[in-house]
């Protein structure tokens, strides 16, 4: 008898948990409370350490408030949204990367004597001109996905859609969240994504007037089922501006699932702390109807939270990483093989 490969091999645990899910789904159009907090209760049950169950508690204990923004949230997200674009992108990152990944991680880090990350965060220098190298890419994500990685961000300044989706095409239990520019959402970017389920896009925002001129747009990624995000990218000097929140209220009601908030170098660590609480305390009032998420800081805070340690890890279209592995430059790492 043949033996079967890793490849082969089914994983009952996933195809449990997507069934349901899809349940779930069902059940969130006539009854989301009730859904939702079932979803829950089964992932306390199914939790087998002990972050998995803090986290699963925390859930718990937030849903108790029948006011909570993020049933809203479920339930636009199952209104406009495809059933396998909400579970690929869910359980990618869930299942396959914080729970699985985390685990499979162990043994490497063991190995290599530094922590692997969680989530890449792949990004283009302002001024930088190199195209998309997409073996570069693939090379890369390969790397890090046999090793636990199931979560990345791809943030461009003129992003080759076909590309990057040929490469969420490649790795379909990875996650992809691709962060956009307005214009760059044109009608055949739109039929690209329609195909994706393990993508979700983000659309920048910016002034209070800027946002305004983005439900349109919204409308036509609700109208194609096609989930979404938005992101704002901001320095020192609109830092105050960033935490009043004044510039999202026109979009407060636009149906996506997370704002996003990215600061760059200038801002100072006193502001980037500051910044954090003010949106983990947002998280935890749950008045929006979308979550916010502090992309440096609750990636840092959710790297230490399971990996006791700083794992983030953000790479250049040079393939140099802003946090180094151990004493090798990130290419040379690339080659060292699997054990």
């Amino acid at each position: 008898m043949t033996k079967k490969t890793h490849k082969d091999q089914i994983d009952l645990s996933r195809l449990l948990i997507e069934s349901l899910i899809k349940k779930s789904i069902k059940n969130l159009k006539t009854d989301p409370h009730r859904s939702l907090r079932t979803l829950v209760e089964f992932g306390q049950e199914y939790a087998r350490e002990s972050k998995q169950k803090e986290f699963f508690n925390v859930c718990s204990y937030m849903l108790e408030n029948e006011e909570s923004g993020y049933y809203s949230l479920l339930e636009n997200a199952v209104a406009f949204g495809k059933e396998e674009n909400i579970m690929d992108f869910g359980i990618n990152i869930g299942y396959e990367g914080l729970i699985k990944g985390v685990s499979r991680a162990k043994g490497y880090e063991a190995q290599l004597g530094f922590l692997l990350p969680w989530m890449t965060y792949f990004y283009q220098e302002e001024d930088s001109v190199i195209e998309f190298d997409e073996e570069f890419y693939t090379r890369t994500i390969d790397f890090l996905i046999k090793r636990g990685t199931h979560f990345y961000f791809m943030d461009f300044n003129h992003p080759d859609m076909k590309k990057i989706l040929s490469l969420a095409k490649k790795f379909k239990k990875a996650s992809f969240l691709i962060l956009l520019k307005p214009e760059d959402l044109t009608p055949e970017v739109i039929s690209l994504l329609d195909k994706a389920s393990n993508v979700l896009v983000s659309i920048e925002t910016g002034s209070t007037e800027e946002n305004e001129m983005l439900l349109p747009l919204f409308a036509k990624l609700r109208k194609k089922k096609i989930l979404y995000s938005v992101h704002r990218h901001f320095g020192e000097d609109t830092s105050e501006e960033i935490e009043k929140f004044d510039w999202i209220t026109p979009i407060m009601e636009g149906g996506f699932l997370f704002c996003l908030l990215i600061p760059d170098a200038s801002l100072t660590e006193e502001k980037k702390k500051k910044l954090h609480e003010k949106v983990s305390r947002s998280r935890l009032e749950q008045v929006h109807p979308f979550i916010l998420f502090d992309v440096p800081g609750d990636a840092s805070y959710v790297g230490n939270w399971l990996k006791g340690g700083e794992s983030t890890v953000y790479i250049n279209e040079k393939g140099e990483c802003i946090r180094h592995f151990g004493e090798e430059p990130f290419l040379k790492i690339l080659e060292t093989p699997l054990t």
